[in-house]
This record gives C-alpha cells, structure tokens and sequence, in this order.
C-alpha cells in the first residue's frame, strides 16, 4: 500500500488514504482477509522532514535518519497510515513494517523522477570519457544530498521483510 496513492491534496486525500489501512486488511468489515499474513506500507523520507509545507523554515530532523527520531509537527498521513495500520495488524494478529524511501525510480512510466536515472548514467559515461558533466539543475539541488531508489530493489526489500517477520 502507498501513502501517496489517492491523488490530490486536503481532507479528501488525507481520507482516502487513511481508509486504506483497515480496508485492505479487512478490519473494517471484521473479516480479516485469510491469505494475509504480514503488511508492508510504503511511505516516504516526509516521516522525518513532516509535510512539503513544513519544509521551509520549520525545524525538521537532520539525516542520518533512525526510527527513535520524534515526529515532525503538522497533519502527515504518513503517521496516521502507521497508527491505523499498527492498530489493524495488531487487532489481526498480522506483522507491518513501514518503508521510507525518498525518490523512487523505476515503476512509473513518465514520472519526472525516472529523469533522474538517465541524469546519473550521463555524469558516469562522462566521467568514464573524460568529458564535462553539465548538471541541468541549479546550484542549490548540486550542492544538496538526496537518495535515489529503484522500485525493483525496493520491491525485493518488502519481500524479504515479510518473509522475515
């Protein structure tokens, strides 16, 4: 399940995907779905920064980013996805865990995101040719630190963690 998965933004965003959880786990209804056995729920690095509005200015947490870091102030459906989804496993005796990536490439066809691939085999193959490497960016995002995830990798991540638990 992905946090971001009902598109637009406000209450009807953060309702959606909040019903989400107890929806597919089947907890609503009071029929826990059989086949289930563990739930993995795709969030993102907002867990420790807070929300996109919260990003100028407000304290956020500093990276490296560990799991007792306290939550950031400000309307997140990230943390209700987790106090929804730790209630509605624990309610189906069902184990969760929660993964945090930041940029995912890979999955979406004709997501911006995918653009950034393209940009690191491009800085590798001028590197490797000598060739100057200019970064279509401003100064601000080339002097910046982010991570970049593929879907693939993170996919066999959610697989091995659910056969861990």
């Amino acid at each position: 399940m992905s946090a971001g998965s009902i598109p637009g933004n406000g209450g009807l965003r953060f309702r959606g995907n909040n019903s989400q959880p107890r929806g597919i786990i089947g907890v609503e209804d009071g029929k826990v779905a059989k086949k289930i056995k563990h739930v993995c729920l795709q969030t993102g690095t907002k867990h420790y920064l807070g929300p996109s509005s919260n990003m100028i200015g407000l304290q956020v947490n500093e990276p490296p980013f560990t799991e007792d870091m306290p939550r950031i102030h400000g309307i997140s459906n990230f943390y209700t996805q987790e106090d929804i989804l730790w209630e509605a496993c624990k309610a189906a005796n069902l184990t969760w865990s929660v993964h945090r990536a930041n940029i995912i490439i890979g999955f979406a066809p004709r997501d911006y995101a995918n653009m950034l691939g393209r940009l690191a085999v491009c800085a590798a193959i001028c590197k490797k040719e000598g060739l100057n490497f200019v970064f279509p960016g401003d100064l601000n995002k080339w002097n910046s630190f982010t991570n970049l995830l593929d879907a693939g990798l993170i996919a066999e991540q959610e697989l091995h963690e659910s056969k861990c638990s």
